[in-house]
């Protein structure tokens, strides 16, 4: 697989909520999110695609990570190492102890990776 400047991938929506864009995310959380959805992304039509949204939910800051996969032919959940997630759930553990939460699915051919970090009124990530 193409990975990189040379992988061919479609950004087809970034929504970010106004009021989110001065938070600040903990480091190395973003990062394997993004390099993960950009390595397994994969389409039937053409060109991959990948959307980011981020808004405040109930004193959450929400981010998600959307990506096209074929399921025809991508390695299961269970059979890849998920090191990426492993350790983006060890990093929102030690920094937030159970106030964050991290989830992965594949729904309609999508991949969904949801970040949920707290937030305190008048703080900003």
């Amino acid at each position: 697989r193409a990975f990189g400047h040379h992988h061919a991938m479609r950004p087809v929506g970034e929504q970010v909520a106004a009021d989110v864009l001065n938070c600040t995310v903990p480091e190395m959380l973003l990062q394997p999110l993004i390099e993960n959805s950009m390595k397994y992304c994969s389409s039937l039509s053409g060109i991959p695609e990948l959307s980011l949204k981020a808004w405040f939910d109930n004193g959450m800051l929400r981010i998600t990570v959307l990506n096209s996969v074929d399921t025809e032919t991508m390695d299961t959940p269970a059979t890849g190492l998920r090191i990426g997630h492993t350790n983006v759930r060890e990093r929102l553990s030690l920094i937030y102890g159970k106030g964050a939460n991290f989830q992965f699915l594949i729904k309609d051919s999508v991949a969904i990776c949801d970040l949920q970090i707290p937030v305190k009124p008048g703080e900003f990530g």
